[in-house]
C-alpha cells in the first residue's frame, strides 16, 4: 500500500526520536493461551503459526456505515469551540463537508452514501450500526430530531441500492432521548423506529416483529450466514434504565436460541452490534457495558464462539479489533470496531481523537470474513478542492464542483500479510503487533482514519499497553491483571488488602502524582488543554472550550540585540501581513529581510542594472513563512490556536521549528528542555502567579534581583544601596547623551543650513551625500 509523506515523516519520527518504543516489553500471553479453529474444534496455540484454509465456494461483500452523527445545525459560520453552531463566536473556517472538531454537515453525509454506490453498487447487504444523531447539548436532540435524521437517512440508503439489497439498521447510544437511555420495553418504544424512523421499509415481517421486542432481530442470508442485530444499548454503562434487570427485554436467551439454532444447522453467524463489550482501546478504563452485563455476554459468545463468524462494531470512531478468549486462554472469535464517517474531535472524552471520514467494505464468503477495504475522505483536501476549472474556448473557463475523493486507504489482509480475518488469522496478528513495533505504529495511525493532527506523536510503552491490553482482554478483572492493578474487590477475611486500586476518572485521580506513567500523561495533557496557546485571556476556572482570546507578538524591524536582556536576541528585521474576515484571523504571512546578505549585496542591485539616487541595491524581503501552511492550521481562532500549542509541547520537530521563527530566522542552535520550558510556560501562563507554578519557582514577585529571604540585614542594605546608585548613573547618562544629542542637531542645521530629513529612502541617501 502507498503512504502519503506526512505519514511516513512520522513513521520516520517515531523510529528516529522514539527509540525505547522499540524495547516494549508487550503484555505476558500465557503459554496456555489458543484458539479454536471454527470449523473443526482443533485447538490452536495462539503462538503458533499455522493457519486455516478458508472455504472458496463463494465469496460475497458488504458495507458498514456506522456513526454517521448527522448535525442538521452544521453552519460554515458556526464557532468551532461549539460544534460548528451559529449563536456563538462565528467563524469562516468550517469546510462544507465539515471540520474536524465537530460532527457531519449534510454534503459529507451525501458524499458517504454516493460513494458506498460509486464504489460498490451491488453488496449482499449493507450493515447501519448506529449513532445517527450529533452529540450536541444545545439542545440535545429529542425524538422529532432523532426520528427524522434515521428517516431520512433511511430514504437516502433506500433509494439509492436495489430493493433486492436488505440494509441492516442497528440502534446506536445516541439514537434515543436523553441519549444513552433505552428502556426494558417493547412495541411501544421500539416500534417508534419501523413506523417514526423508516425501518419497516427496510425489515422483513419476521424481522420487526423481534425489533419490537427490544431493539434486536436476525436476517438470514441466501448464503445461509445469519446476521444477528444486537441492541448493546441495553447494556451500555452510561444506560439508567434497566440496570437491574436479569436479561433486559429478553434479549440474552434470544441471543442463545438463534445461536444454537445455528449450531445445530452448522452455519455461520455475524454479531452486528453498536457499542463493544470491553474497554477503549486508546485509555483502558472505561468499560462500555455495565459490568454484570458484560461478563454475561462475553461468556455467552465465547460458548459458541466456532459458530460466529465475526463480531462488527461501531461507536468508538477509532479503527481496531478485539479477540474473545475463553477463561482457559482459548480465542473464540474476533470483534472488528470500524471508524465512523464524522470526524468529530470529542475534546470531553479521555482518549478521544478526530478520523477522517470512514467507510468499510468487507469480503466474506460462507464459513469466514476473509477481508475488508477501508475507505476514507481527506477532509482537509474535500474542503480545499471544491472547484475546479473547466475550459469552455480556449480563452474561457468556467468553475465545477468537484467531487470529494473516497480513497482506499488500506486492505486488511494486505496492511497486515493475512489470509482471512478468521480468529486465528487476528491472534497471529496480536502477536506480530506485540513484537513489531514497526507494524503496531503503522496500526496506531490507522486508527484514527489517516488523520494525525490530534495525534500526541508516536505510542509510546503506556499508550501501547492500553492498546494490546484491551485487544485481549474484555472482561474487567482480566483487564486490571494486564495492565498491573491487583484485584480490586472486597477482599475476603484474613486476606491482605491490594496495594493497587483501578484508577477512577476524578479529580483525585488525576491530581496524583504517584499513578503510573499514562496517568500521568493523561493529567499533563488535561491540564495543557486547558490552558491556551501564545498569551491568552481566559477565566481560571473555564475548560479549554472557552478561551477567551490569543495575542500574536510580531518581530521588530529594528535587528538590534538587547545584550543586557536576559534572554534577548537579535532578530531579522522582519514585517507581518495579516488575513482576516469580519469574524476570524484567519492567517498571516510573516516577510523579513536577512541583513547579513543585504548588507553584503552588489552595489549594482540584484539584477546587475543600476538604482537610481542611492548607488545601492535594493534589499529584498522575502516571504519567512505563511501561518497556516506552517502550522497545519484551518485559521487563527483560540481552538486552532490551543491545538498548536498542544502539538508544538508533543512535537519536538515542530517546536524547534517555531523556535527558528521566533528570532525571525537568525537563531543559531536548538532549545533545550529548560529552554523549551521557559518557551511553553510563557505562552499559557500571563500571570505571575502561574507562570512561577508552571516553572516551578516562587521568587521572582518583587523582580529577577529580589534578596532570599535569609539574607542578612547588612547584605540586603548593601545590595539596596549599590542598585540605587547604579540607577542614579544610569539616568544621569541617558540624560547627558540626549543633551548632546539635541545640541549637535541644532548646530548641523545652522551650519549647513540642511532641511528636516525625510524619512523616505531617496530623500535619507539625499540628505546623507550633503554632509561633509
Amino acid at each position: 500500500m502507498a503512504y502519503t509523506d506526512k505519514e511516513l515523516s512520522l513513521l520516520l519520527m517515531f523510529m528516529v526520536l522514539w527509540p525505547g518504543i522499540w524495547s516494549l516489553s508487550p503484555p505476558k500471553v500465557s503459554e496456555e493461551d489458543s484458539v479454536a479453529d471454527n470449523d473443526s474444534g482443533k485447538t490452536v496455540h495462539l503462538l503458533d503459526k499455522t493457519t486455516i484454509e478458508t472455504s472458496t465456494a463463494y465469496e460475497g461483500t458488504f458495507w458498514q456505515i456506522t456513526d454517521i452523527h448527522w448535525d442538521h445545525k452544521y453552519s460554515q459560520q458556526g464557532d468551532a469551540t461549539r460544534m460548528c453552531h451559529e449563536g456563538y463566536l462565528s467563524s469562516d473556517s468550517n469546510g462544507v463537508y465539515g471540520n474536524y472538531l465537530c460532527d457531519s454537515p449534510w454534503p459529507l453525509v451525501k458524499s458517504a452514501l454516493e460513494a458506498m454506490v460509486e464504489i460498490h453498487n451491488k453488496p449482499d447487504f449493507i450493515l447501519w450500526t448506529g449513532d445517527n444523531a450529533p452529540h450536541t447539548d444545545d439542545p440535545e436532540p429529542d425524538f422529532t430530531v432523532i426520528f427524522q435524521t434515521v428517516a431520512n437517512i433511511t430514504g437516502e440508503l433506500r433509494s439509492r441500492f436495489q430493493e433486492s439489497i436488505p440494509i441492516l439498521p442497528v440502534l446506536g447510544n445516541h439514537d434515543a432521548y436523553p441519549r444513552d437511555n433505552f428502556p426494558v420495553a417493547g412495541d411501544e418504544f421500539y416500534g417508534q423506529y419501523l413506523s417514526k424512523g423508516g425501518w419497516s421499509s427496510l425489515l422483513p415481517e419476521d424481522a420487526q416483529q423481534e425489533f419490537r421486542n427490544g431493539g434486536y432481530y436476525g436476517y438470514e442470508l441466501p448464503t445461509g450466514v445469519t446476521v444477528l442485530v444486537v441492541n448493546t444499548n441495553l447494556y451500555y454503562g452510561k444506560n439508567p434504565l434497566g440496570i437491574k434487570a436479569d436479561d433486559p427485554c429478553g434479549q440474552f436467551a434470544w441471543l442463545r436460541k438463534r445461536l444454537e439454532t445455528a449450531q445445530k444447522k452448522n452455519s455461520k453467524v455475524i454479531i452486528a452490534a453498536h457499542a463493544p463489550p470491553g474497554y477503549f482501546e486508546r485509555l483502558a478504563i472505561i468499560p462500555y457495558f455495565n459490568d454484570t452485563y458484560n461478563e454475561a455476554y462475553v461468556d455467552l459468545l465465547n460458548e459458541f464462539g466456532t459458530v460466529i463468524m465475526a463480531q462488527i462494531y461501531g461507536h468508538e470512531h477509532t479503527d481496531s479489533f478485539k479477540l474473545f478468549r475463553s477463561p482457559k486462554g482459548d480465542i473464540k472469535s474476533a470483534a472488528f470496531m470500524a471508524p465512523s464517517v464524522t470526524p468529530c474531535y470529542r475534546r470531553s472524552i479521555p482518549g478521544k481523537v478526530a478520523v477522517n471520514p470512514s467507510l468499510r467494505l468487507y469480503l466474506y464468503n460462507s464459513r469466514t470474513l476473509l477481508d475488508y477495504t477501508q475507505y476514507n475522505l481527506d477532509l482537509t483536501v474535500a474542503n480545499e478542492l471544491l472547484y475546479e476549472e473547466k475550459p469552455i474556448y480556449d480563452d474561457m473557463a468556467e468553475l465545477e464542483v468537484v467531487k470529494p475523493e473516497w480513497d482506499v486507504y488500506y486492505r486488511a489482509r494486505e496492511a497486515y500479510g493475512l489470509k482471512s480475518l478468521d480468529a486465528v488469522n487476528m491472534a497471529q496478528l496480536y502477536r506480530r503487533l506485540m513484537s513489531d513495533n514497526r507494524l503496531f505504529q503503522e496500526y496506531y495511525l490507522r486508527n484514527s482514519g489517516g488523520y494525525t493532527r490530534f495525534l500526541d506523536g508516536p505510542c509510546d510503552r503506556d499508550c501501547k499497553m492500553h492498546f494490546m491490553c484491551s485487544m485481549v482482554n474484555i472482561k474487567s478483572r482480566d483487564l486490571d491483571k494486564c495492565m498491573g492493578y491487583i484485584d480490586y474487590d472486597t477482599p475476603k477475611v484474613g486476606a491482605q488488602k491490594p496495594q493497587h486500586i483501578k484508577p477512577e476518572l476524578n479529580e483525585e485521580l488525576l491530581n496524583d502524582d504517584s499513578l503510573p506513567g499514562v496517568w500521568r500523561i493523561f493529567k499533563t495533557f488535561t491540564e495543557m488543554a486547558n490552558k491556551v496557546t501564545h498569551k491568552t485571556s481566559r477565566n481560571e476556572t473555564d475548560n479549554i472550550c472557552d478561551v477567551q482570546s490569543v495575542a500574536f507578538m510580531a518581530p521588530s524591524v529594528t535587528p538590534w540585540y538587547p545584550s543586557l536582556t536576559p534572554g534577548g536576541t537579535a532578530v531579522n528585521p522582519s514585517l507581518r501581513l495579516y488575513l482576516y474576515n469580519s469574524h476570524t484571523l484567519l492567517d498571516y504571512t510573516q516577510f523579513h529581510l536577512n541583513l547579513t546578505k543585504a548588507n553584503n549585496q552588489d552595489i549594482t542591485g540584484v539584477d546587475n542594472t543600476s538604482v537610481e539616487d542611492t548607488g545601492l541595491g535594493k534589499p529584498k524581503w522575502e516571504v519567512y513563512y505563511q501561518a497556516r501552511e506552517a502550522y497545519g492550521l484551518g485559521s487563527l481562532n483560540n481552538i486552532n490556536m490551543t491545538n498548536l500549542f498542544k502539538e508544538l509541547m508533543t512535537n519536538d520537530s515542530l517546536f524547534q521549528k517555531y523556535y527558528v521563527r521566533n528570532s525571525a530566522g537568525h537563531t543559531d542552535g536548538i532549545c533545550e528542555s529548560e529552554c523549551k520550558r521557559t518557551q511553553t510556560c510563557a505562552m499559557m501562563s500571563v500571570k505571575v502567579k502561574d507562570l512561577n507554578q508552571c516553572m516551578g519557582t516562587g521568587h521572582y514577585n518583587t523582580g529577577l534581583h529580589s534578596p532570599s529571604p535569609n539574607s542578612s540585614p547588612l547584605v540586603i542594605t548593601i545590595m539596596g544601596l549599590c542598585m540605587s546608585i547604579t540607577t542614579m548613573l544610569a539616568v544621569a547618562l541617558a540624560f547627558m547623551l540626549v543633551v548632546i544629542s539635541v545640541r549637535r542637531n541644532r548646530m548641523l542645521r545652522t551650519e549647513r543650513s540642511l532641511p528636516v530629513v525625510d524619512l523616505t529612502w531617496g530623500r535619507r541617501q539625499q540628505n546623507y551625500k550633503q554632509l561633509p
